[in-house]
């Protein structure tokens, strides 16, 4: 969770077809669960708070997501598994349904 847009950020390294499709089906499932079950974000912010960190980083809501797919080469839709694509379709539309906007992101690894 981070910053004033509310967002939550989920990363992997998604160098098959696995990961990536787990990363979107973790963004999926955490979302829903931070906006419906109040025990999950207060739970969230325990852990935070025992870890050393600011249990005010957890916002209210979430109201972003962004996905960020890491690898050894830049990511983009065309690169990503059929299957992953569908998972990533089926949580832009969950997102909608929640009113949460949603963005993907690729970053280099070394």
């Amino acid at each position: 969770m981070s910053g004033s847009r509310r967002s939550l950020i989920p990363v992997r390294a998604v160098d098959s077809i696995a990961p990536a499709s787990h990363l979107g089906a973790q963004a999926g499932v955490s979302t829903e669960t931070l906006l419906r079950d109040g025990s999950a974000s207060a739970r969230l912010r325990q852990l935070v708070e025992n870890s050393g960190g600011n249990p005010d980083w957890i916002p209210g809501r979430v109201g972003h997501v962004a996905i960020v797919m890491a690898d050894t080469k830049p990511r983009d839709a065309d690169a990503l598994f059929t299957f992953s694509k569908v998972r990533l379709a089926r949580l832009a539309d969950e997102c909608r349904i929640l009113n949460v906007e949603l963005s993907v992101q690729s970053i280099v690894r070394a």
